[in-house]
């Protein structure tokens, strides 16, 4: 025991006296700048290389050291203020979710203004692996870190080696001449740094950013002057591209216009053609942004099916185990594989109609009965609540109520930067029994009311006031689970 007591020190001494030295010098030990790369299958022809992903694997030692680095960098830029309020990959606070809300409230200001609107979804090919190091180390020096800092950052960028390791047989050692380290703590944030440029480029657009996954969106009343618009702005993208040595996928970038249904009809094939670097530019009808698929019309019906198909998949697991374990084991299994499908950015899409979400309903109820271990024609309404579990709706009013309970009380309106919410008593002077509720935005159409500008004050509204009371995040989230499911007949 006493070894034991004394096993931390051993390690912790010359740690500190190694990680102290680095920092002082402005030095990246060599053996810390080495990694292992294993790749991995994905799908398709397994003898073609592209179809395999290379994971880097770096010491243990060295992610314990960009540890150290990464709290003291980011808080430094988190305070100054130093990256785009448009970025949300890789922040405290910020999700996918943030940046796909903050694309489709402007699609649907723009449904509710009866203009068009056009949403770029730009692909970059390889985007970690071809960031230059000096320009990123000019741009580091441009957010404010100088001197021994700076030189860190260069020793923890330059002699960079790696090799391949295949069936326990491994490569020789090569040379990393750019990108960001993969698989590394600091990476991600270097390349936040490395891409901020990327939202100066256009005074026009509106951008929402996940890294390297970068949306534009665009909206006029005249179809025609718009598409003109985004193609001036693309040749800006494209010089911001060029100048930071990033590749366009040209192929895997596409758009999507929206607007007015009878002046779409009518528009000529050749009227909304977007070009960059002379290359034509795909025009889809749906596509996956952040792991929610769009459509053109925001119906959000293939991103339920897609939602469903995977939620049969995992019932199927359910129901081949449930010989095997007891229910609340398989609760866990349904936690852990069927609830994170529904809740993923529930608060975008589960504004839709009951009519398609009730497919959605239909297999949770199939889950709840499996978890249960009673027969398919069971009523399930009463297992939700023997279970406490949600159905989706319940889902979909637990999540925004926690969102409007996180931008109230816990000051995180930096999640949605140009959100704001107003209460009645703030429009007029008299006193009324709405006074302490919150407006929900006047919407000209179905489209409007799936609006988080919405949805989120009604369902606040809905709530009781002792429940809307509760400042404390904890016991609001578990009052409100158990408000729900109390719902339940």
């Amino acid at each position: 025991m006493d070894f034991l007591k004394k096993k931390p020190s051993l390690i912790c001494i010359p740690l500190s006296t190694i990680f102290n030295e680095s920092l002082t010098t402005g030095k990246v030990p060599r053996l810390l700048k080495r990694a292992k790369v294993i790749p991995v299958y994905k799908t398709g022809n397994a003898n073609d290389f592209s179809n395999y992903r290379p994971i880097s694997v770096l010491p243990v030692f060295s992610k314990i050291l960009e540890k150290l680095v990464y709290k003291r960098f980011y808080a430094f830029i988190e305070k100054n203020n130093l990256l785009s309020e448009q970025q949300y990959g890789f922040r405290k606070g910020r999700s996918a979710t943030h940046a796909v809300h903050h694309i489709v409230e402007r699609i649907i200001n723009s449904v509710e203004a009866n203009e068009f609107s056009v949403t770029v979804f730009l692909d970059l090919a390889k985007a970690f692996d071809t960031v230059d190091h000096k320009l990123l180390l000019e741009k580091l020096s441009c957010f404010g870190v100088r001197g021994v800092v700076l030189e860190w950052f260069k020793s923890y960028l330059e002699e960079r080696t790696q090799f391949v390791v295949v069936d326990g047989i491994c490569s020789s050692m090569q040379n990393i001449i750019c990108g960001v380290p993969q698989g590394s703590i600091l990476g991600p944030l270097l390349f936040l740094v490395y891409i901020d440029d990327i939202f100066k480029c256009s005074e026009l657009a509106t951008l929402a950013g996940f890294a390297d996954d970068t949306s534009m969106h665009y909206s006029a009343n005249d179809l025609e002057n718009l598409i003109l618009t985004v193609n001036n702005d693309l040749k800006l993208f494209a010089n911001f591209f060029n100048a930071n040595k990033l590749s366009l996928n040209v192929n895997k970038t596409k758009y999507m216009i929206m607007g007015p249904r009878q002046k779409l009809a009518v528009m000529p094939p050749n009227a909304s053609k977007l070009l960059i670097n002379g290359t034509e530019i795909g025009k889809v009808k749906e596509i996956r942004m952040l792991g929610v698929i769009l459509d053109d019309t925001l119906s959000w019906q293939p991103h339920i099916n897609y939602v469903c198909s995977r939620i049969a998949r995992s019932n199927g697991m359910l129901t081949r185990v449930k010989h095997y374990v007891p229910s609340h084991l398989l609760r866990i299994l349904y936690f852990a594989f069927i609830y994170p499908i529904i809740v993923y950015s529930i608060s975008v899409w589960g504004a839709t109609s009951q009519g398609k979400l009730q497919r959605i309903l239909i297999l949770q109820k199939k889950s709840i009965r499996t978890i249960a271990k009673k027969p398919q024609r069971e009523h399930a309404l009463p297992l939700f609540r023997t279970y406490n579990l949600l159905c989706i709706d319940q889902v979909f009013k637990y999540i925004v109520s926690m969102h409007m309970h996180n931008l109230l009380y816990d000051n995180r309106r930096n999640q949605y930067p140009d959100v704001s919410y107003q209460r009645f008593r703030e429009i007029h002077n008299h006193e009324t029994r709405n006074n302490d509720k919150l407006v929900p935005r006047k919407c000209r159409t179905d489209i409007g009311k799936m609006s988080i500008f919405y949805t989120a004050p009604t369902v606040w509204n809905e709530l009781p006031r002792e429940i809307t009371s509760e400042r404390n995040c904890k016991k609001f989230l578990n009052t409100v689970r158990e408000h729900y499911v109390q719902m339940y007949i």
